[in-house]
This record gives structure tokens, sequence and C-alpha cells, in this order.
């Protein structure tokens, strides 16, 4: 075999990324794909992108390592590893195809771009003056005050806040700020001189959401990539109450002012919910300064089952050892209270639909069938239409959510099936 021509893809970049890991982090970008690498990881691919011949590699790693490296080994090594990820290519490859990641956005099952990127560089750009990397977390947390203490003032005084929240209104504000709530993120993002992708609609798990394509933070330091995450809300808030302050000037817009604020709050404490993907879940993972939080909590968690089994392979610890002791700790701590959240989330959603499948649901087919029948007779079909589509998306509920739950319960036992597939391999390597 020719060893002499490996080499990294055409438009390769290697830059730093700032973690909370006790060595340096880099980010290797290539064909549309990112890895992160360690420092030696980094070395090694520095040192091949210079040096294409293989036994000039493997002597200029010898010197920079201050040992014995062997080219076949290297060879081994990159054809085990980095060969069958793409991060290089074997001698006479072809070069793979670029490709658009679905990057951060991973997690959605569908999505849409509603403005493309360019449509909003010019009110990002403007938008970013907004943020004063100084005093940013002080105006939020001043905001949120300011917005808690109205909504409080409100309900003591008896002001229908529910009723208001539930306008038609009230409801097409909300929407408009939740399009300021991801103009923030572009705005920080801008601010910060990083780039910024599409706006566009996507379904997480079973909620609607809009989102902002912002792959590229990583670029950024693990405090400015915590203003990003926190940008959309803060824009939102700000929404809500510069809507307030132009209630003072125009009567009309009091109430739904007021209700679009409370569907903000509201908006706020869902979005801060660190275990589902939202704002709050990325912005725990930029604090901790811990990337792919949710696939490092579940390895903890295979880890501490496998210990609490007394099945943990000599050597292996339940915490990560590239990350300082109370960073770890705490990632452990986040492990656990995410996994019994979901647990609990699943539990009460499998009795919510069991009490509406035996309960409601009954009920509303017969009145959804009886009204259709109606209609039909009466010469109404558009009426009879609309029981049925009524039903049918209760059907859809009925049937969807308990679906998903049961996807959810299949990945709890692959995590039980994975984790004694490694004690059998353990035992057989023992």
């Amino acid at each position: 075999m020719n060893i002499d021509s490996y080499r990294l893809p055409e438009g390769w970049t290697l830059l730093p990324f700032d973690t909370a890991s006790t060595g340096e982090r880099f980010m290797f970008s290539a064909a549309g794909r990112r890895w992160q690498v360690n420092a030696a990881t980094a070395a090694l691919l520095e040192t091949l992108a210079a040096n294409p011949v293989l036994a000039r590699a493997a002597d200029e790693l010898a010197r920079r390592w201050d040992r014995e490296v062997e080219p076949a080994a290297l060879a081994a090594y990159l054809e085990r590893e980095l060969v069958p990820a793409g991060m290089v290519l074997s001698p006479g490859a072809a070069a793979a195809a670029p490709r658009k990641g679905r990057g951060s956005l991973e997690f959605l099952t569908f999505r849409r771009t509603l403005v493309p990127a360019r449509l909003l560089f010019r009110a990002s750009s403007v938008l970013s003056a907004l943020f004063s990397p100084r005093l940013f977390w002080l105006v939020f947390v001043a905001a949120v005050a300011v917005a808690a203490w109205v909504l409080a003032h409100a309900a003591a005084r008896g002001t229908a806040l529910v009723a208001a929240m539930a306008t038609p209104t009230a409801v097409l504000w909300m929407l408009a700020s939740a399009l300021a709530h991801e103009l923030g993120h572009a705005a920080a993002c801008r601010r910060f001189g990083t780039s910024h992708g599409d706006l566009g609609f996507g379904l997480y798990v079973v909620f609607p959401v809009l989102y902002m394509e912002v792959d590229e933070t990583w670029k950024l330091s693990r405090g400015q990539r915590a203003v990003v995450d926190a940008g959309g809300l803060y824009f939102q808030v700000l929404f809500g109450l510069a809507l307030l302050a132009a209630a003072q000037a125009v009567p009309s817009l009091a109430t739904p002012a007021l209700g679009c604020l409370g569907l903000i709050g509201v908006a706020l404490f869902t979005n801060l919910n660190p275990f589902f993907r939202f704002d709050g879940y990325w912005l725990a993972s930029d604090l901790l300064g811990v990337p792919n939080l949710r696939q490092r909590s579940q390895r903890v968690m295979t880890r501490g089952w496998r210990r609490l089994r007394g099945v943990l392979p000599a050597g292996e610890r339940v915490l990560p050892d590239d990350f300082a002791p109370r960073t770890a700790a705490l990632l452990a701590a986040y492990a656990v209270l995410s996994s019994g959240f979901f647990a609990y989330y699943f539990v009460r959603l499998l009795v919510a639909i069991g009490r509406f499948a035996t309960g409601q649901y009954p009920r509303l087919a017969e009145d959804a069938l009886r009204s259709a029948a109606g209609a039909l007779e009466a010469g109404a079909p558009g009426r009879a239409l609309a029981a049925v589509l009524s039903l049918l998306v209760a059907t859809l509920l009925v049937a969807f959510l308990p679906l998903l739950l049961l996807f959810r319960v299949r990945g709890i036992l692959m995590f039980w099936k994975r984790g004694a597939r490694a004690a059998a391999n353990g035992a057989s390597a023992g």
C-alpha cells in the first residue's frame, strides 16, 4: 500500500475552540462537517497538511512530540481513526463532496427557511448596537425584573391578565416578539463579528419552533456564545416592554401589550428549561463549557450504571477526566437531573394522553361525527369537512404522542442493551 500521499480535504480549517476541557481543544472543519479534536490530533493534522509525504510527517511529529513515530504505525492510525471519519483522505481517494450539515439544528425533525440570511444582514447589523458586552447581563436581568414587576403588579390589582393573554391581538404581537427573539440571536452574532444563517420554522418533538442558524458561534469565546444564547430572550423582553411603553400613548394597545408581555413571560420560563434543546440548554452548555452536553451527560449515566452493576471496565472513570473535578461534578448533576426530568415528563404525558383518550376523546369524536352528518344532511359540506378535520387533529394527537413515547422507551431499552453489551465485552477482555 502506498502510504506516502495522505492529505486533508480541500478548504479545511483548524481553529481553537473554547471549552472547559483541561486540555486545548480545536475545531477542524472540512467538506461541510466539523470535528472537535485535542491538541495532539490538531498537531497531526497540521503536520500532515505541511508534509504530504508520510515519512516526513512522521519525522516532524517525532520532533514535535520528542518520541519515535513509525510511518507504518501512523498510517495504521490514520486508516483506523481519521480516514473513516472523513478528516483525512487515503492515497488515491477522491475528495468527498462538500455537504451542508444540519449543525446545531440536527435535533429538529422538520425545518423550512422563512427568511434567507442575506435579507437579515442589514437589520441584524443595525440591531447589534443594542449589545454591549460589558452591560449585557445587567441590562438583561434588569429588563426581566421590570417585566416581572409589571406582571406581578397587574395580577395584584386583579387585572384579567390570563384573559388579556388569550386575546387574538396579544397572540399576534407575541408572534412578532418571536421574530424579534430570533433577530436577537442574529444581532449578537454580528456584534461579535461572526455570521448567522437563515431564519426558519421547525418541529422539535411536538413543539413548533422558530430558529436562527448560528452554527458559526463555535468560533467565539464561551462568554460570547452565552450572550448569543441569551440574546433572543433579551430582545423578546425588550420588545414586550417597548410595546407596553407604546401603550401609554395608544390606549387601545394596553390590554394586548399586557397580554403579550404575559405570553413572553411564559416563553421566557419555557426557553430557560436546560433539558429541552431550547435557549436554556445551549446557555447551560456554554456556561459549563461542555459541548454536546446531552451526549456527554448520557455517557456519564451509562458509566454510572455500569459502576452500579460492578461491570465498569478497569481504568474507566464515571466522571470524564478531560474536565476539572468541579465541571465533571456539574455534568454528573445535569445527567441525573435531566434523566429525572424526562422520566417525569413522559410519565405525565402518558397519563394525560390516557385521560384524554378515555375521557374527552370519545365525546369529542361522537360530537364531531354527529356534526359532520348533520352538516351533510343540511347541504353544508364545508362545515362537515371542518368537523372531520377537528376530529382528525385530535386523533393524530392521541396516536402520535404515544408513538413518540414508545420511541423514547425504545431509546431507554437500547441504553440498557448497550450497557449490557459493554459489560460483556469488558468481561471477555478480562
